[in-house]
């Protein structure tokens, strides 16, 4: 990075860093006192670089406005970047480096949901606390989502910004690892947001279910307030591996066969291509809670395949508004775009 100050100050920037607040920080010396003159502010990014890579992760995940920025200590913007971000900067996969043990962390897809509410169930709360921080920042895109770990706040227990539609986003969210959570906790993060009209919402989160009271009193004050419990928790990451699927079958999973003998060509995890995480966009997952008594008396129905069902139809369409172009086979490929 250079800064030239002189009767007509100018700041450029290049060799970035990861933290483009050390950047604006070179802004605001160029704005010394008695400056009286227009700062200009140049910043070059070379194409098909490890800048522009690092440029376009921080783009996605909503780290380059200040207002989130503001908010992170220089290790919270270190934990906003994960092993998989570092990678994809040197264009290097998982399978051709050794990642420490400590990184190695990855959901287990053969999981049932009774399997993953349980296991929430014996996290401690710190740990509970850390889960659904990571969700929050990895499902919900909010990078600068961090753990406050104060006392005296009205029992916040995380907090997040983004920017969404122009706008800053401000919400808060309170952790419950309890076996069932009333309107207490409830009424308390209510009375929070009420005493501070920057925040946008309130996320109550426990590990196990919410009695009907809490459910009714936070349905009424929904759009400010919203319950996540253990199912919930533990449905949205089958629902967010369901719409992974769809995104595959949209637009790259395809078995071959040969002529000859009818035998799968690309039978092996090296030849069949699947949606992979560079893949996926941040996924947001909202349940209605409105029971289908069309499907059965109880309105219940298995959540496994729900994700995926609609994905592939919903991008087959884009494709058409996109377009022009009705394609009526998966997956979507260029040739049929061209024909």
């Amino acid at each position: 990075m250079l800064q030239i100050f002189s009767d007509e100050p100018y700041v450029i920037h290049f060799d970035h860093w990861w933290n483009p607040a050390v950047a604006w920080q070179a802004e605001d010396r160029a704005h010394r006192k008695g400056q009286k003159e227009t700062v200009n502010v140049y910043s070059f990014w070379i194409k098909d670089t490890v800048e522009e890579r690092i440029h376009e992760i921080l783009e996605k995940k909503g780290l380059l406005h200040q207002e989130i920025i503001d908010s992170l200590s220089v290790g919270d913007f270190d934990e906003a970047l994960t092993i998989d971000d570092l990678l994809k900067v040197f264009d290097l996969d998982r399978g051709s480096v050794r990642i420490p043990e400590t990184e190695r962390t990855r959901i287990d897809l053969t999981a049932t949901i009774n399997e993953i509410t349980q296991g929430l169930g014996q996290l401690s709360p710190g740990d509970f606390e850390n889960a659904v921080m990571h969700m929050w920042q990895q499902a919900f895109g909010y990078a600068n989502a961090r753990v406050t770990g104060r006392s005296g706040d009205g029992g916040i227990d995380i907090e997040a910004t983004k920017i969404t539609r122009g706008k800053l986003e401000r919400i808060i969210v309170q952790c419950k690892r309890w076996l069932d959570v009333g309107t207490a906790p409830a009424r308390e993060l209510l009375g929070v947001l009420a005493s501070d009209p920057s925040l946008t919402k309130g996320y109550l989160v426990t590990s196990g279910r919410f009695t009907n009271a809490c459910s009714v009193f936070c349905q009424k004050n929904a759009g400010r307030l919203e319950a996540i419990d253990g199912v919930q928790l533990a449905g949205r990451n089958q629902i967010q591996g369901g719409v992974v699927m769809g995104i595959g079958m949209a637009l790259f999973e395809h078995t071959l066969y040969d002529p000859q003998n009818g035998a799968p060509i690309n039978s092996s995890m090296a030849d069949y291509i699947v949606a992979v995480n560079a893949d996926a966009p941040p996924i947001e997952v909202y349940f209605l809670d409105f029971p289908d008594k069309e499907i059965n008396e109880l309105g219940a129905r298995g959540i496994g395949e729900i994700g995926l069902a609609g994905i592939a139809a919903a991008i087959t369409d884009a494709v058409h508004h996109a377009t022009g172009v009705r394609v009526r086979e998966l997956p979507v490929k260029i040739e049929n775009l061209l024909a």
